[in-house]
């Protein structure tokens, strides 16, 4: 007998963006990547998102981490509106997309609950030790 996954992997209990400094970049100043996971209450993490991130003509190292955590929890969504839509319906969009994603990947979670969840940010290797050489 099939089983079904969705509930049985475990409830989400909160968003974690994991970002480090991104090498493609060769130009003057850094770039980091930024990756969205949900992480569930057994503590398997779930990728959401893997194509965001910033560039910045200085080092990112030098904005301090509180900017850096701020800076990758707004580059991983929601997007700000285009012509003729509101900050309101990008919100709504990308928390319904995300709870489809979740919803294909075996996860139940809806749109509000996740919205609601607490959101971490984690310093990979490399832009720690960037940030440690300039602290």
């Amino acid at each position: 007998m099939p089983v079904d996954r969705v509930g049985q992997v475990g409830e989400v209990e909160r968003l974690v963006t994991l970002v480090d400094l991104d090498d493609r970049n060769q130009n003057d100043g850094d770039s980091a990547w930024a990756h969205l996971y949900v992480v569930l209450r057994s503590g398997e993490r779930r990728l959401l998102l893997d194509d965001r991130g910033w560039s910045s003509s200085a080092e990112i190292a030098q904005e301090g981490l509180r900017q850096i955590e701020d800076t990758a929890r707004m580059v991983v969504g929601p997007d700000g509106p285009g012509a003729g839509e509101t900050d309101e319906q990008m919100e709504a969009w990308y928390w319904e997309w995300m709870h489809h994603k979740l919803r294909d990947a075996g996860v139940s979670a809806e749109a509000d609950d996740l919205k609601a969840l607490p959101h971490d940010v984690e310093i990979g290797e490399r832009l720690h030790h960037r940030l440690a050489m300039s602290a």
